[in-house]
């Protein structure tokens, strides 16, 4: 059997999948069932506080899926991401599969944001995802197959999923999907599941859709 040999119980098999924000919560759920669906995975963040999470998270992927590797980056800078984009490839080859897991945590009402959380949402949901498109997008074309996957859990979600739409209609002729995962009340383990499924071939008619997943939070239905 060839390592990019589709079978039932992993989909991606041979598949790379990048996913940030991996060092805990939906983040690491989401690199989780990528590996069980076969992915080898790169799991990043960009907390060096972070490392030993990070190092489980990669640890956890490798009982499911044999390979996965860490590692951490800024991924709203543009220099880092490109740095990234090379380590991973170098290490587990070019990734077509990519989580935007970073910054996916639980809102909080606008007028109990910071400045500095409002500045950080948008970095996470808007700059970081546009930087790693911009480094994956040509090997998924290659490919002839990709799956990007936005997270979104924050005041600024809803930007993320305009950008997904954008994306999903720019990309749909490359083979390519583009869809957003509106996390609600739910666990980190059902979001990964649903991410594993949209990562799938089975999802390639699905694109441009906002998909949540739990109950609308609070914050949302005001």
């Amino acid at each position: 059997m060839g390592v990019t040999e589709v079978v039932a119980d992993q989909p991606l098999n041979g598949r790379v999948a990048l996913v940030t924000g991996a060092a805990q919560g939906v983040g690491r759920a989401c690199a989780i069932a990528l590996a069980r669906a076969g992915c080898s995975v790169a799991a990043c963040d960009d907390d060096g506080r972070a490392v030993e999470a990070l190092d489980e998270t990669a640890l956890l992927c490798e009982r499911e899926s044999g390979r996965a590797l860490a590692f951490t980056a800024d991924v709203t800078n543009a220099e880092s991401v490109e740095r990234l984009w090379v380590e991973v490839t170098a290490a587990l080859g070019a990734p077509i599969v990519l989580v935007n897991g970073a910054g996916a945590t639980p809102p909080k009402p606008l007028g109990e944001t910071s400045p500095n959380e409002w500045q950080a949402d948008v970095r996470a949901h808007l700059v970081c995802p546009l930087l790693l498109a911009h480094n994956m997008l040509p090997a998924m074309r290659a490919a002839g197959f990709g799956r990007i996957l936005n997270v979104a859990r924050a005041p600024t979600g809803e930007a993320l999923v305009a950008l997904a739409r954008t994306l999903a209609e720019e990309e749909r002729d490359h083979g390519i999907t583009v869809n957003a995962v509106v996390a609600g009340h739910a666990r980190p383990e059902e979001i990964g599941r649903v991410v594993a499924f949209l990562a799938s071939p089975a999802s390639e008619s699905i694109t441009g859709a906002r998909i949540r997943v739990g109950a609308a939070t609070k914050e949302e239905v005001r």
